[in-house]
């Protein structure tokens, strides 16, 4: 009986032991990985979150934020709005392409088809035919350069909003028949931007075409004539642009004037109110469109 007892107790004092190390072993493994995880995660989410999404999934290259430069190829898309009509125009463009020649790129204009118009065109630009053109390319340079444009209108008593679309940065590249074509992007943040104004030649204004970072609106009435003329200006480029705000806040924090704030408003409202009577305005169209004859296309004569 007492050898019984005695083996029992050692086959019980070897079971427990085999247990406590074998519990222990895979506790210990299991906290190692997960430490060595976590680890790992926690290290790519503050230091390089970008080398995350490469390791994830390699098709995604890490993004290389570098800082923009003067563009040397571009171009803007101007904008009119008549508030009045509920009509809007934004097809006309000028810009800069680095070419002696830039005839190639100068789009004639055609005539109105209907009563009811607006219309934004460059009236005998230099180094073209005589004419008008819905499209002004310079050769590209650092000088300071100016295009003038006219916004056309059937009604002489509108009130227009002019602003434009954010730069179009291009680069050239040659197809497989050797013509040279152009990638793009838009941009809205070039430091070309800052160098630009928009000159009203009726009233002499001058605004810049940003304003805290945005692009700017600029309202005026077309004052009983069906014409009204401006100037885009560029300043020389290859000199350093000044910041306009001398402040150690974000430009886009700096907070409106009230001038600033009455001009919003007023953009604000003029939209609404084109927008409260489209049907209306709709019908006249329609009573402007002779159905019973095709439309006619006609270059606009200089």
């Amino acid at each position: 009986m007492k050898t019984f007892i005695f083996v029992l107790m050692i086959g019980l004092f070897f079971l427990g032991g085999c247990g406590k190390t074998n519990r222990n072993r895979e506790t210990t493994d299991i906290s190692v990985v997960n430490q060595g995880i976590n680890t790992n995660i926690i290290s790519n989410d503050i230091n390089d979150s970008n080398q995350i999404s490469s390791v994830s999934n390699p098709s995604i290259l890490p993004k290389v934020v570098t800082q923009e430069k003067n563009a040397k190829e571009w171009y803007i898309r101007l904008v009119v709005e008549d508030t009045t009509n509920n009509l809007i125009s934004t097809d006309a463009q000028l810009g800069e392409i680095n070419a002696i020649d830039t005839s190639n790129y100068a789009l004639k204009a055609i005539s109105p088809f209907t009563s009811r118009y607006l219309d934004v065109l460059f009236v005998n630009p230099v180094g073209v035919d005589a004419g008008a053109y819905k499209s002004d390319f310079h050769s590209a340079s650092t000088d300071a350069d100016v295009w003038e444009f006219t916004v056309k209108s059937f009604d002489s008593s509108a009130t227009m909003i002019l602003s434009w679309k954010g730069l179009y940065v291009l680069t050239p590249y040659t197809d497989k028949q050797n013509r040279t074509r152009y990638y793009e992007y838009r941009s809205s943040t070039n430091p070309l931007l800052k160098y630009m104004t928009l000159y009203d030649v009726t009233n002499g204004t001058e605004v810049e075409v940003l304003n805290h970072g945005s692009a700017q609106t600029y309202v005026f009435d077309m004052n009983g004539s069906n014409e009204r003329v401006f100037r885009w200006k560029i300043k020389d480029s290859s000199i350093v642009a000044q910041p306009k705000f001398t402040s150690f806040v974000k430009v886009g924090a700096t907070p409106l004037s009230q001038t600033e704030k009455l001009h919003a408003l007023q953009v604000k409202a003029l939209r609404k109110d084109a927008k409260a009577r489209p049907t209306r305005l709709q019908q006249q169209r329609a009573q402007s469109v002779d159905m019973r004859q095709p439309p006619l296309f006609k270059v606009i004569a200089p």
